[in-house]
């Protein structure tokens, strides 16, 4: 296949999951145009990012430095994004989306934590950017990324929102096991 057609094949696959980590990340309204400006980015430089490891990293990496600085989520606010009808959350369904909509409560919880750890969360256990590669695009150091991801995933689990059967739909990082997890929450390795 020709650039352009798998560049479209790209397209049609990514877009929607990273359109909805960043709404879950707290990006709101902003999202849809946060996530065209990603793609157009990833265009830009497709011959090279198509010829990577992880083109879908590179979007996801370069989509949370957007985010990070069009300040679309203020970490030292504790805002509560605004929500979204479930037609908005149905729409462009695909795998991951319904990931992030398994149940409504997991949605809800999201909603209640505070920006730094949705945002550190959903990069980490949903959408499964390294820490070094989510601290960088984020500009916080990685300890804090594993310490936001470890409080809203306790959080998470304190809630009811994260259940076994949820964390098994969710990449390898949610574990529900306690056993397979360090004291910082996250798999042993």
């Amino acid at each position: 296949m020709d650039d352009d057609a798998n560049f479209i094949r790209f397209f049609r696959v990514s877009y929607p999951k990273l359109r909805s980590a960043l709404r879950a990340a707290g990006a709101g309204e902003r999202a849809e145009d946060l996530a065209q400006e990603t793609m157009a980015r990833v265009l830009k430089r497709w011959k090279k990012v198509s010829q990577g490891d992880n083109p879908e990293g590179y979007a996801f990496v370069t989509a949370f430095r957007l985010l990070r600085s069009s300040k679309a989520v203020d970490f030292s606010v504790d805002a509560t994004p605004s929500s979204e009808s479930q037609s908005e959350i149905e729409e462009g369904q695909a795998d991951f989306e319904s990931l992030l909509a398994l149940t409504l409560d997991l949605e809800s919880a999201l909603s209640r934590l505070t920006p730094q750890q949705r945002t550190c969360f959903v990069g980490r256990c949903i959408i499964g950017i390294k820490t070094e590669d989510l601290a960088d695009a984020l500009g916080i150091a990685a300890s804090t990324v594993r310490k936001q991801t470890s409080l809203a995933r306790r959080a998470l689990f304190a809630d009811g929102a994260l259940t076994g059967e949820v964390a098994n739909r969710l990449p390898r990082i949610v574990s529900a096991d306690p056993a397979a997890l360090s004291s910082d929450g996250m798999p042993r390795t």
